[in-house]
């Protein structure tokens, strides 16, 4: 059976997910960050509750949700600092509450296992659009969805590497 899982990725504008199997990109949402919180959450919370019902056969269950680890940068102030790690605890709650697991990566963890090592921001941006034209023939222009679709590649292959580590010790 395939595995699957959710790439989270998010900014101060929006919420990027997208649900990625081994071989294809079978979902993108994109969500709206300037509408009332209470709506974006509900939409978010929505998103992820249809994406674990409609695809309940996924293995391992529950289906994971991979979330970007936020951090500082100097360059983009603490305001933006705190806004980035208060919609990536949001996104978090969106997802439990929607009976998914969630597992939040470091951003080099997760550049260095799709790119081979952690590229600076400018170059990862680039990286990441290539990288999902290459592997899933996606066509966008949008880094940060890239980032989620990538992110969720990531927790793919963690996703099929626990389940071959469980098989070898059974």
């Amino acid at each position: 059976m395939a595995t699957y899982a959710v790439g989270a990725d998010v900014s101060t504008h929006a919420v990027h997910l997208a649900l990625v199997g081994s071989e294809a990109v079978e979902i993108t949402r994109v969500i709206d960050l300037q509408q009332h919180p209470i709506r974006w959450l509900g939409e978010t919370k929505a998103f992820l509750t249809s994406l674990r019902e409609r695809h309940w056969y996924v293995e391992p269950w529950p289906l994971a949700l991979y979330l970007e680890a936020p951090w500082a940068r100097a360059e983009k102030g603490i305001q933006t600092a705190l806004e980035i790690h208060r919609i990536a605890a949001f996104v978090e709650a969106a997802a439990w509450f929607a009976g998914l697991q969630v597992e939040r990566v470091a951003i080099p963890t997760w550049k260095t296992a799709i790119f081979g090592r952690n590229l600076p921001s400018a170059q990862s941006k680039r990286a990441a659009i290539e990288y999902v034209r290459r592997v899933f023939g996606v066509e966008t222009r949008d880094n940060n969805l890239a980032d989620a679709i990538a992110i969720g590649a990531y927790g793919q292959r963690q996703q099929q590497l626990t389940k071959r580590l469980a098989e070898a010790r059974a």
